[in-house]
């Protein structure tokens, strides 16, 4: 390797000529190859090394900073298909082990190919970054960042992968500090923490002008289908469970409602005895105090008919916004989206302390 970094220095004399003018002493020991030097360690000083444009001009021949960026940028597509191409290995391998491999020495197999597989798809990912990183010092801020974005942790995973939460990431620094298994690739493998797909991203890395390439691929083709199959489902249930939960609230209130104009009934009516039980009969004894049963018996339905009506309206105030969000939602004119998020209320006021709570129970259990 050394041998051919000291290629590499006689014809980065010829097309780089005033480089070493440029460098400090310590750079300079490392460009003439003096003292002990790791391979993999050793700086090459290319042009992006190079961060200042005005050095870089007067360090390289002309031309040669467009030709490291061209390389860059097919280095940086290579490095997102090698990505890509790790991901659906993975993918495949890990149906494959699920569906035929039995007994601890072939899960253990086949966690030892899972492991490789990601390495490989880590490497692929910190070359695509440094490459990335490099043709953003050549060539600035521009219309490449379309196809080639940053390529974040959260963005390499599968077709049927998805993001992990924040709780999940959590977890799975608290697994590595125990030792334990952690959650790889966005496939939460034992974790207790989970979601639903009713949020599911497709990563941006599917989509890519560079996804064209594998036009002739019928499993990508195919898998591609099924996610889009998915998407459309998804969005179908959502506007189900949006109308749905639309229903819900308005029958709510209905209910309510109702409830509080039987009770207004039932606040109007007036205790009556047959002539017979004036003599004789359970009511006998209520005859002196018909007037204050009645009055009691409807102040009682005066009470909860109130009480209905202040909670339809205490309902009514907190699910306006949920309401209003929902119905734009549903005649298309909004998007329900994360900051569409509506905070409910909620009544804590009757809820018992726990200590107070405890001595409840234990009078409870002294009285039985």
């Amino acid at each position: 390797m050394l041998k051919q970094i000291y290629k590499f220095r006689e014809i980065q004399r010829v097309y780089m000529p005033a480089l070493r003018a440029l460098l400090s002493d310590e750079q300079k020991q490392v460009f003439d190859g003096n003292g002990e030097q790791v391979p993999e360690a050793t700086r090459l000083f290319m042009p992006s090394e190079l961060v200042d444009a005005t050095m870089r001009g007067r360090a390289c021949a002309i031309g040669l900073a467009d030709i490291e960026a061209r390389l860059r940028e097919g280095e940086a597509s290579e490095a997102l298909e090698a990505v890509r191409h790790g991901l659906r290995t993975r993918t495949m391998t890990n149906r494959f082990k699920l569906r035929n491999f039995t007994g601890q020495g072939l899960m253990t197999r086949g966690q030892g190919i899972l492991r490789q597989i990601n390495i490989r798809i880590h490497g692929a990912k910190l070359r695509y970054r440094y490459s990335r990183t490099a043709l953003l010092v050549l060539r600035g801020h521009g219309a490449w960042e379309e196809h080639l974005k940053v390529l974040t942790d959260d963005n390499v995973r599968a077709l049927n992968e998805r993001a992990l939460t924040v709780e999940e990431k959590a977890q799975n620094v608290r697994w590595a500090e125990l030792g334990g298994a952690i959650i790889e690739g966005g496939v939460d493998r034992a974790a207790a923490l989970a979601r639903g797909e009713g949020t599911h991203t497709l990563s941006w890395i599917w989509y890519t002008p560079g996804v064209s390439a594998d036009a002739n691929d019928s499993r990508l083709n195919d898998a591609l289908r099924l996610e889009w199959c998915k998407a459309y489902a998804r969005a179908k249930r959502y506007s189900e469970d949006v109308r749905h939960l639309r229903e819900e609230m308005r029958r709510t209130i209905a209910f309510g409602r109702t409830a509080a104009e039987k009770w207004d009934v039932l606040s109007r009516e007036e205790l009556t005895v047959s002539p017979a039980d004036r003599i004789h009969g359970p009511h006998a004894y209520g005859l002196d105090h018909a007037a204050t049963i009645t009055e009691g018996r409807q102040a009682y339905a005066a009470e909860h008919a109130a009480r209905e009506r202040r909670t339809c309206a205490e309902l009514e105030r907190k699910w306006q916004g949920i309401l209003e969000k929902a119905d734009a939602y549903l005649q298309g004119t909004v998007a329900l989206d994360a900051e569409a998020v509506v905070i409910v209320e909620l009544d804590l006021g009757d809820e018992l302390e726990p200590k107070d709570e405890e001595a409840m129970l234990e009078g409870e259990a002294d009285e039985e």
